[in-house]
């Protein structure tokens, strides 16, 4: 069962540890904006130590026909994994383009065969762009590509709001929030600074969720040479 606290909650909480519950400095509205840094700060924390362990998603996306381009959704935030599928029901990994890659592309060269291979097993890589996903080469039919990646982080503004704390690493947001109001009123941060720290080691030591088995090495193009 998630830990979840609402976003009242959190305001309270980063109120009364800078000792703000009946005014101060800041307004509501900033209040509101100084929980979400702390939201986003909590974010990087989690996707940066685990990955995708948190926050990972997936979604099948079409290509279009002579377009080198793809939209990425609008909660897109990192991406985990691309691949496609040819048609067979095999899933092969697009690999990140170079810029060689991407300058020097054969037009009209599709993803079919080509030398008796699929271009899949010897070319087909893909580059971010802003919003979209480049591919190289481009496709001249229709494939639908997986892309596995990490979602944006959420933005709360109505009171009853949620967000999952975990195993209760809502008070690194809390605890941020109380720290940035502290420090516009020009007093002593120090402590919440040191105890957000202490917090963010605690969370890369001890939030890794799969605790299964160690990850192995596979092949990511379905084709293991000659």
């Amino acid at each position: 069962m998630a830990l979840t606290v609402t976003f009242q909650q959190l305001q309270d909480w980063a109120k009364q540890r800078a000792h703000m519950e009946n005014g101060g400095p800041l307004s509501d509205q900033e209040w509101k904006d100084l929980v979400n840094v702390g939201i986003r700060g909590l974010y990087r924390i989690l996707t940066q130590a685990f990955g995708s362990d948190y926050f990972g998603t997936s979604v099948i996306i079409p290509t279009v026909a002579n377009q080198e381009t793809v939209n990425v959704p609008a909660d897109f935030f990192k991406l985990v994994s691309l691949w496609w599928d040819d048609g067979t029901g095999v899933k092969k990994r697009i690999l990140r383009a170079t810029e060689a890659d991407l300058e020097n592309q054969l037009l009209g060269q599709g993803w079919g065969i080509w030398l008796g291979r699929t271009v899949a097993d010897v070319g087909v890589k893909y580059s971010l762009r802003a919003g979209a996903i480049r591919l190289v080469p481009t496709p001249t039919t229709v494939y639908q590509l997986r892309l596995n990646y990490i979602k944006a982080p959420v933005t709360l503004s109505a009171p009853g709001e949620t967000l999952d704390g975990y195993g209760g690493f809502e008070e690194y947001v809390w605890r941020s929030a109380a720290a940035d109001a502290l420090a516009k009123e020009e007093s002593d941060a120090s402590y919440e600074l040191r105890r957000m720290a202490e917090i963010e080691a605690e969370i890369k030591e001890t939030a890794e969720r799969d605790q299964s088995e160690p990850m192995t090495i596979q092949s990511v193009t379905g084709w293991m040479g000659e």
